[in-house]
């Protein structure tokens, strides 16, 4: 999941998490096991060893070669002391106590999109993983919740520790954005929206709600889309070719951190329309950047952005448009980003890193 410099999701905690648990840990040793070549950036510090590990999974029955047949003899040859898993997988055959993290549950909300051999895997063994797993977190409430429905027999505490917000990232001064509007969108207000592109993220639904507010409201906005196409991403181009405001409409595929940070900061707000999402980590980006949210209101969404936004119903474009509108208003934006403020306290990266290591010591030592 640590392979070049494109951390999206669950990459990007096991990144942000692993990195400072290694400073926190100077007396363990850690193995990082891996299922392809790695960058020496994931290698943290001198108590770090990477081990490349075949094959390279990248199918479900790979997935269960990899777990259950090759991890669990290099755990016993290691003699490992725990298994940390950030992505809620784990070997079933080993004997190696496991701290699980779980980020959603969406196979089960919804299971079409998810291709038939992925989704007959997950619907089999996600649920044993959990079960089997020594210490269970979850990066929200909602999923915290959402495991104990689904999965009812699981009796373990699970733990919410969250993602953090990206501490080196400020709020672009009036230069930067100008130079950020000019360079992004030729001088031209626009709105953004940010994750990697899939029907779960309902970038058709945020397309027809700025198809709305453009013909209401026939302001210059454009809206710039940020994200790799992941599955099911045919229907997007479609409906940008058919819109009637398709040259305000840009598909900036995958971006780097520093242009996020400029693309996003200069936006009049963050579209985050999702139908579902575990985390949903944009929220914090905009937030920590000073960018007002209509977001979704919908799974775990409302419990990180709170009143720092407007939530909408995702199935309903029009009430997305009107929220648009209303997010442009000075005296709504100075409101959102007094909330903001308050809320990007709770998701801190060194305060999430510490509470991990407080469980191994609590359990495992």
């Amino acid at each position: 999941m640590l392979f070049g410099n494109q951390l999206e999701g669950v990459a990007r905690y096991t990144h942000e998490i692993n990195r400072r648990l290694v400073q926190l840990r100077p007396q363990d040793e850690f193995l990082f096991c891996f299922d392809r070549p790695f960058l020496d950036q994931y290698i943290y510090g001198s108590n770090v060893s990477g081990k490349v590990i075949f094959p390279a999974a990248r199918h479900p029955i790979l997935w269960y070669t990899w777990f259950e047949w090759v991890l669990p003899g290099i755990l016993r040859r290691w003699k490992a002391d725990v298994f940390i898993s950030q992505d809620a997988h784990l070997p079933l055959r080993s004997k190696v106590p496991t701290l699980l993290t779980v980020h959603d549950l969406a196979y089960a909300h919804y299971p079409d999109q998810v291709p038939l051999s992925v989704r007959m895997f997950y619907q089999r063994y996600v649920p044993k993983f959990i079960r089997k797993a020594e210490v269970i977190t979850a990066v929200s409430q909602y999923t915290k919740t959402d495991i104990l429905d689904k999965i009812p027999e699981v009796e373990k505490e699970i733990h919410v520790i969250p993602n953090g917000k990206p501490q080196s990232w400020e709020p672009l001064s009036g230069d930067e954005k100008d130079i950020a509007l000019k360079k992004w969108s030729s001088g031209k207000p626009f709105f953004c929206t940010l994750g990697s592109i899939h029907p779960r993220k309902n970038i058709l639904g945020t397309i027809e709600a700025f198809n709305l507010f453009k013909e209401k409201y026939k302001t210059e906005h454009e809206l710039l889309i940020i994200g790799r196409m992941a599955w099911q991403s045919s229907p997007v181009q479609k409906a940008i070719s058919q819109s009637p405001y398709k040259t305000c409409i840009h598909m900036m595929g995958f971006q780097p951190n520093e242009s996020v940070r400029e693309i996003l900061g200069a936006s009049d707000a963050l579209l985050f329309l999702s139908f579902f999402e575990g985390f949903g980590v944009p929220l914090l980006e905009a937030m920590q950047l000073d960018v007002p949210l209509v977001y979704s209101d919908q799974s775990s969404l409302p419990e990180v952005a709170g009143a720092a936004g407007i939530p909408v119903d995702p199935n309903d474009q029009a009430a997305a448009a009107e929220a648009m509108h209303l997010v442009l208003k000075e005296d709504i934006r100075r409101k959102f980003s007094l909330e903001a403020k308050a809320r990007l306290e709770k998701y801190d990266w060194d305060q999430s890193a510490r509470q991990v290591s407080n469980l191994i010591d609590q359990y495992f030592s």
